[in-house]
């Protein structure tokens, strides 16, 4: 491979967890408008159902994102070796902005229970 490849394939999938995080932002986006428009109307049945949609999309969202960085990092690191400079791609700060998205998907999920509590 070389340095062009790996730099055009990172930029590629970086673009990519950019376009998942997209859609986090989005389904996290729309389960806060119902909590806070409908949140208090809906029945248990209807709150279990858009809970749990709410938490597999969520969650298939940031394990997509994830695989996106942790390969973005490592194709970073590739591009780095190949032109022979220094590697900063780190997998510890994808495994902090990780957990950080893990509680921040949790947060509306606590407001959807505030408004009907």
């Amino acid at each position: 491979m070389t340095e062009v490849e790996a730099v055009t394939l990172t930029q590629s999938i970086l673009a990519n967890a950019g376009n998942s995080y997209a859609t986090f932002l989005t389904v996290l986006s729309g389960y806060l408008l119902v909590a806070h428009l409908a949140g208090k109307s809906l029945t248990s049945s209807q709150l279990a159902i858009i809970t749990a949609l709410y938490a597999l999309s969520i969650g298939y969202s940031i394990y997509v994102w994830f695989g996106f960085a942790r390969a973005g990092l490592y194709y970073q690191g590739i591009a780095a070796e190949l032109r022979g400079t220094l590697d900063f791609s780190d997998e510890r700060s994808a495994i902090f902005l990780l957990l950080l998205n893990i509680v921040i998907a949790l947060a509306p999920i606590k407001y959807m229970w505030d408004v009907r509590h």
